[in-house]
């Protein structure tokens, strides 16, 4: 069995055990910088253009909204006028009957 002493004055073990440890500390701090370069900002990736594009959405949908409600105030309008009309055509309809009736009574009398 090999002494710790023997162990860190053998040039292959130090380089072995150096390399190794280069690798732990090269795996930690990428992992630290790619961690905090992706961390909470939209900018990163394929964020920005699903943002860019969730964005684009949202404002194609608000301007259907504007146009349907455009379009709601203009039918509702267009039903109260056809409401009237018919409340007129209604009322039109009873004055033509009652003047048929009192012709009709007066042709038999």
């Amino acid at each position: 069995m090999l002494a710790i002493s023997e162990v860190l004055t053998d040039p292959v073990i130090v380089a072995a055990l150096l390399g190794v440890a280069g690798v732990g500390v090269t795996a930690i701090v990428t992992y630290v910088v790619a961690r905090r370069t992706t961390s909470g900002r939209v900018e990163t990736s394929e964020a920005a253009t699903l943002w860019a594009a969730s964005e684009q959405m949202r404002k194609e949908l608000r301007d259907e909204l504007v146009a349907a409600r455009a379009q709601v105030i203009e039918l509702l309008r267009q039903n109260e006028s056809l409401h009237r009309q018919i409340t007129e055509l209604l009322e039109e309809i009873d004055r033509l009957q009652k003047r048929l009736a009192a012709y009709q009574g007066m042709s038999r009398g």
